[in-house]
């Protein structure tokens, strides 16, 4: 079963990101994505990035000078759980977990890669 509690970090500090990310989703109808970087032990929001189309987005790979452990990103109009697309990035990237937010912003589906 894929959902929040599954996910390797904590990452219900960052629900103001979230939120706002769905909040640009619900703006341009695009897929939009938050990178999840640890720095120095914890992990904080970092770049936003707003896809062009509505089922693609590309995630800058640098992250403040910290590690990419993974993405939570939109999927416009669909349902708050990670593709096999985005579950493939995530193992390419060799992320911890990818997530998708539902529409309201405040629950995660996410697919953890570790532990």
């Amino acid at each position: 079963m894929v959902s929040e509690k599954n996910v390797c970090p904590d990452l219900s500090h960052l629900r103001e990101q979230v939120r706002d990310i769905v909040k640009q989703t619900d703006d341009t109808g695009k897929e939009v994505a938050l990178q999840v970087c640890e720095i120095d032990g914890d992990m904080v929001s970092g770049e936003v990035s707003q896809g062009n189309s509505r089922y693609r987005v590309r995630v800058n790979t640098d992250c403040l000078g910290g590690e990419l452990r993974g993405v939570i990103h939109t999927h416009p109009g669909g349902v708050p759980i990670p593709s096999d697309i985005d579950i493939a990035a995530a193992a390419r990237n060799e992320w911890d977990f990818v997530c998708v937010a539902d529409q309201s912003g405040k629950s995660l589906g996410c697919y953890c890669l570790s532990g």
